[in-house]
């Protein structure tokens, strides 16, 4: 029906929205494109845009795009768009962050605006989605996106204190599907848990705290 519209003229290029499709496996950009060019007849199709979650707390297609893989890398690849939606995880990421996690993504800006930046830099992202519940949100927002990009080894560095790189696994639905490993935490003396890193005395402090439901 999208091809249909598109040659018809009521839409230049569609897109595939998933919130866990790439990560369970449902989903490949092999796959979408191979659908596309069947139902385009040619590979001249309009499919031309991904959008998933890209967040410090799902982390899986970030890392692999940090390595020109993934959905996102895939999809880059191809020149297509790429949405990250959920950037902040509906706002728990704002609750669960630390100022000393901001301070390694970019020293200055707030939980919000560290976060928010770290996920417009991920590599192959080319839209981030998101909303703000106040006019001064939003210009926090737009003041953290005209920052420069926070560099693909700080981004790495950060995913490698949040969890253990994700696992590629293949199955007969997804060749190239991530699997997240369980996410890197410490249980916490509230009943939460959080990831931790090194202070400079040895000594060791929570940089991300999510409650029990919000860790993987």
């Amino acid at each position: 029906m999208l091809e249909e519209a598109a040659a018809a003229g009521h839409l230049g290029t569609y897109g595939i929205a998933t919130w866990s499709g790439f990560t369970e496996g449902l989903l490949t950009v092999d796959e979408l494109e191979r659908l596309a060019t069947e139902a385009a007849g040619s590979p001249d199709h309009r499919l031309r845009a991904v959008r998933l979650p890209v967040s410090l707390v799902e982390t899986g297609a970030l890392e692999l795009a940090l390595d020109g893989q993934g959905p996102i890398g895939e999809a880059a690849e191809r020149g297509w768009q790429v949405f990250a939606s959920a950037p902040l995880h509906g706002g728990e990421l704002v609750r669960a962050a630390t100022g000393d996690l901001a301070a390694l993504l970019r020293p200055g800006l707030s939980v919000a605006q560290a976060c928010l930046l770290a996920a417009a830099s991920c590599p192959g992202v080319t839209k981030v989605l998101l909303s703000a519940s106040a006019p001064a949100h939003g210009e926090a927002a737009r003041a953290a996106l005209d920052q420069a990009a926070i560099p693909p080894w700080t981004l790495r560095k950060v995913c490698d204190v949040l969890a253990p790189p994700p696992r590629l696994t293949n199955t007969a639905h997804s060749p190239h599907s991530m699997r997240r490993a369980p996410r890197s935490m410490s249980r916490s003396g509230g009943g939460g848990c959080g990831a931790t890193r090194a202070a400079p005395s040895g000594r060791k402090r929570t940089i991300l705290s999510m409650e029990p439901a919000g860790c993987g």
